[in-house]
């Protein structure tokens, strides 16, 4: 337990280390590109824009990877939480909920049975005014209910003793 918790506090030491120069190149990075355009800015004339332009590539290509170069073996990379992003792999089933309901926006009220929704086969087929009932019908229907109903109660006694 004892070499497993001094090695633990060993690497966690380096770890410090390791993110400490990382952000300190980062500093001076940053600290030469604003030196550069601060310098380029003081010097006037009309080729201060070709001036900067010239800088912030020649800065580009200082600190971009060159294709020809091979990586060694045991190279401590940092990413910084976007490139993972760019890096992620595809959720195939988020995009397959995308492609299915979209990219989000609002659910409340927009599930009806409107015309988009209702199938367009079911809407050639349903005509209203074979479902609407004239009087004639009406009648006739409120008949054999009534007519249901007396057969039903035929069997029942008016007073339980």
């Amino acid at each position: 337990l004892r070499e497993r918790a001094r090695q633990m506090r060993e690497k966690r030491k380096f770890g410090k280390q390791t993110q400490q120069a990382v952000l300190q190149a980062r500093k001076t990075e940053k600290r030469q590109l604003t030196e550069a355009i601060k310098a380029s800015r003081k010097k006037s004339g009309h080729n201060r824009a070709e001036l900067l332009d010239s800088i912030l590539n020649e800065f580009r290509e200082e600190h971009e990877p060159k294709p020809n170069q091979k990586k060694t073996s045991k190279q401590i990379s940092f990413h910084r939480a976007k490139d993972i992003a760019n890096r992620r792999k595809v959720n195939r089933q988020r995009d397959y909920k995308n492609k299915k309901y979209g990219h989000g926006g609002q659910k409340k009220r927009a599930k009806r049975n409107n015309r988009e929704s209702f199938g367009t086969g079911l809407l050639r087929e349903f005509n209203p005014s074979k479902h609407q009932a004239t009087p004639q019908k009406l009648a006739k229907m409120r008949s054999e209910a009534r007519k249901v109903g007396q057969k039903k109660n035929r069997g029942r006694s008016k007073g339980r003793r």
